[in-house]
């Protein structure tokens, strides 16, 4: 990940919170599934820096609304799935961390 402009310091720390934040209640949803896949690149960067921390639910819900851009590879769309369906749970497994982390560098290459 190149990680050198703030702009993607800012967007990997905002997904990696979100990746971790996720100390509620377990369970998931089919949200990240159902999410556009259309979405424009403006867009979604934009729901990304715009994201709180705090709240991962409303943060998983603002990106299962925007979804991802065309053209996203399909390891960084799982990854991207899993963070919006798993935004609550207390852990996720060693291959869905794998595919979150596709999407975080997806992330820092679109929106960085």
């Amino acid at each position: 990940m190149n990680l050198k402009s703030p702009n993607s310091r800012r967007l990997a720390a905002v997904m990696v919170g979100l990746a971790l934040a996720g100390t509620a209640a377990c369970g998931g949803s089919s949200a990240g599934k159902s999410a556009p896949t259309d979405a424009s690149k403006t867009s979604f960067c934009k729901v990304l820096q715009s994201l709180d921390l705090s709240n991962p639910e409303s943060g998983s819900k603002a990106l299962a609304k925007v979804g991802t851009p065309k053209g996203i590879p399909d390891d960084a769309r799982s990854g991207f799935e899993i963070l919006v369906d798993k935004a609550n749970q207390k852990s996720i497994s060693a291959s869905d961390k794998d595919k979150v982390t596709k999407f975080l560098t997806y992330v820092t290459s679109a929106c960085g």
